[in-house]
């Protein structure tokens, strides 16, 4: 059986390092806070939601804004479809018409903020091209080029080896992205990673629960009953392989696997395996319900 489903936009606006938030009234996560935006109404577009929304609480017109993603998530026995928009320019001075307080949202904080809001942060960072670097693509390069890179996947790397190799790498090339992990990870990693990745055998050993927030969790998931799993926690974003090629026992899904998948998830999904041209297989991605690529070599 279905969950029911509700639909709901969400502005991100920044107010220099934080975002405008506001604090929830009712029982429900009472003196939570929260994005303001609302339900889609009247056989409206996630955009016209949007507009509608931000006026009614902000007392804004918007006047130049962008959709970053969609999230979903399970609350229960309901599924929230979450659309997310970056605002760039408005008209007017943001005032709670509803007599909501309003709160600046940032990591010192120290209001709780919804399980989904977390993840609508995350999503913002999420970059639509992942680097995974592995010892022996390291050791065979002995370098690689992040001028266009915000994130990168350690696969398979311990803190020495990054403290003894990759960390020059990047201090030489002045790299300021992300950082993702291994789980389980050891104390050394400790203030120099930003997100923590889960395999596919270790999924049910995360627990939602203890997430760190501004910390991104993902994971790799090969078949429906992993995508399944990680439906029912809050990871980040997921890792869907193999596309075109396989080097383990899981068979090749081919984009239209993938796209099953995609479409079967919670989360964004990025798609692995055997992806040779990066302008190609994006395409190939947002086109089977991705949202980014990821890979060793070609990125």
């Amino acid at each position: 059986m279905y969950p029911k489903k509700i639909t709901i936009s969400v502005a991100l606006i920044q107010n220099g390092s934080s975002f405008v938030c506001l604090r929830r009234d009712d029982n429900h996560y009472k003196d939570y806070i929260e994005f303001p935006g609302g339900k889609l109404i009247n056989n409206e577009t996630p955009s016209m939601c949007l507009v509608r929304e931000i006026k009614e609480e902000l007392n804004i017109i918007l006047k130049k804004y962008k959709f970053i993603g969609t999230l979903k998530h399970l609350y229960d026995d309901l599924l929230i479809i979450i659309n997310v928009f970056k605002i760039f320019k408005y008209d007017g001075e943001i005032y709670s018409n509803e007599g909501r307080d309003i709160i600046n949202y940032d990591v010192n904080c120290s209001y709780k903020i919804l399980p989904t809001h977390n993840r609508i942060i995350n999503l913002l960072k999420l970059p639509r091209l992942l680097k995974i670097v592995t010892v022996d693509d390291f050791n065979k390069h002995n370098k690689f080029d992040t001028t266009y890179l915000t994130t990168l996947r350690l696969r398979d790397i311990s803190y020495d080896f990054y403290k003894n190799n990759i960390k020059n790498e990047l201090i030489s090339q002045k790299y300021s992205g992300s950082i993702i992990i291994d789980y389980p990870h050891n104390l050394n990693w400790k203030e120099h990673y930003h997100g923590i990745h889960f395999a596919s055998k270790n999924l049910s050993k995360f627990n939602p629960n203890k997430k760190e927030s501004f910390i991104t969790y993902s994971a790799s998931c090969h078949t429906l009953a992993d995508i399944d799993l990680c439906n029912t926690k809050l990871f980040d974003f997921l890792l869907v392989s193999p596309i075109l090629r396989s080097h383990n026992e899981y068979p090749i899904l081919n984009w239209s696997g993938y796209s099953k998948l995609s479409k079967y998830s919670y989360l964004p999904t990025y798609a692995l395996g055997g992806l040779s041209s990066v302008t190609e297989d994006y395409k190939q991605c947002i086109k089977n319900n991705g949202f980014g690529i990821a890979g060793i070599s070609k990125i």
